[in-house]
């Protein structure tokens, strides 16, 4: 049980914020008591696993996985950008307008991987939203490309 002084403590920082507080008091989760956003995305790490690269196999299918951001808050959550930190050609994002998501609603990004060259490609897609106490998100990306020279 928490001590007395160290509840009011919490108690009166609840009062003063616009974070919530988690059942152990010390962790700010975001989409506080005065109506904000709060994201969550996942997954944050996607393995590709090997694909053929287009000089090797010409009919190759590229491989593609879905990323969701999830608003778990209580107000409207904005996305203000998303872009991959390497810009590396192997990695796309599927045509995305910078949308909105409702209070407990999601968004579905497909990502591709299209690899162009033989060997271990790695990028990471950066999601800007507008999550008071989360605001950027980093999904690691990763995949080898086989075959080719």
């Amino acid at each position: 049980m928490r001590a007395p002084h160290a509840l009011a403590a919490s108690l009166a920082l609840w009062a003063c914020s616009d974070v919530t507080l988690t059942e152990r008091g010390d962790e700010p989760t975001g989409g506080g008591p005065g109506g904000e956003p709060e994201a969550r995305v996942e997954p944050l790490l996607i393995d590709f696993g090997e694909l053929p690269v287009a000089e090797a196999d010409p009919d190759r299918l590229s491989v593609t996985r879905p990323v969701v951001i999830h608003n778990d808050g209580s107000a409207t959550l904005l996305v203000r950008d998303i872009s991959m930190e390497e810009d590396d050609p192997a990695f796309s994002v599927g045509s995305v307008s910078l949308p909105s998501v409702p209070s407990e609603g999601s968004l579905t990004l497909e990502v591709t991987f299209n690899p162009t060259a033989a060997g271990p490609v790695t990028d990471a897609l950066r999601i800007d939203t507008s999550d008071p106490v989360s605001a950027l998100w980093v999904v690691e990306l990763e995949g080898v490309g086989v075959g080719g020279r």
